[in-house]
């Protein structure tokens, strides 16, 4: 008798637990043509995969706070404002892959070792991440510096390279704003989008910016066909703009 109501009595608790995690709808869902021991041991695992999830996110969390800042700021020195997952190619050619965050002011990427739950520095020479893939060239151009850029344009004469970077500005002196002063934020500081571009040929890299000498890379018709379409030559699209037009001339 006591068995039986301690199995009852189980069975309730088990009922109670699972029942709000089946109407989730989500990872929890559990199929109709379970029975209800198999259900709930399906529940009971989801549940400890959720929180071992929850359990890393936490300690991610609190490893990516090690290497922010004390200050409180607006925007981020990261490669697109975060971390991501994606992989890297050390010098001797093995791919590594992990959760990562590329500092674009510092030119180093950092990465959870998932083992040790540790930050690694690293500086490998070439990185894929959220899509997009950046590399060192100072194997190839002696102006590539430390650098890491993105490729966006190549044909067989040129290639154009994005050097991603973030223009850091002290706000602890910047008279507030009337939408900072509405909503009470403050900040300490910003980082803002300040990327480069640039052109690669004949074994030189050159910055775009400097347009005599870009001009003399891309071709004679492309002074005239900035100044007719009011090309800005420190925007991407219209750095595209020009490079594909170029390809009819």
């Amino acid at each position: 008798m006591f068995k039986d109501m301690r199995l009852t009595s189980i069975t309730i608790l088990l009922v109670f637990l699972a029942e709000p995690l089946l109407a989730q709808g989500d990872s929890y869902f559990i199929r109709k043509d379970l029975s209800f021991f198999e259900a709930v041991e399906s529940v009971a695992f989801n549940f400890t995969n959720r929180s071992n999830k929850e359990e890393q996110e936490l300690k991610f969390d609190q490893l990516k706070s090690s290497v922010k800042s004390n200050e409180s700021f607006a925007g981020s020195p990261y490669f697109q404002g975060d971390w991501y997952d994606g992989q890297f190619n050390l010098s001797g050619g093995k791919v590594m892959k992990g959760h990562m965050a590329l500092d674009v002011n510092k030119n180093v990427l950092y990465v959870i070792e998932s083992s040790s739950m540790k930050i690694l520095t690293l500086k490998p020479h070439l990185i894929e991440i959220n899509g997009h893939r950046l590399e060192r060239l100072n194997h190839q151009y002696k102006e590539a510096g430390d650098y890491y850029f993105e490729p966006i344009y190549s044909n067989k004469k040129i290639q154009i390279y994005k050097r991603h970077h973030k223009q850091f500005t002290d706000l602890k002196e910047t008279k507030l704003s009337a939408y900072q002063v509405n909503r009470n934020i403050r900040f300490d500081s910003e980082y803002t989008d300040d990327n480069e571009f640039f052109v690669a040929s004949k074994n030189k890299l050159t910055y775009i910016s400097s347009r005599k000498k870009f001009y003399q890379i891309i071709g004679k018709k492309a002074r005239n066909y900035i100044e007719q379409n009011n090309l800005d030559l420190n925007l991407e699209a219209d750095i595209l703009d020009l490079a594909y037009s170029s390809e009819k001339w």
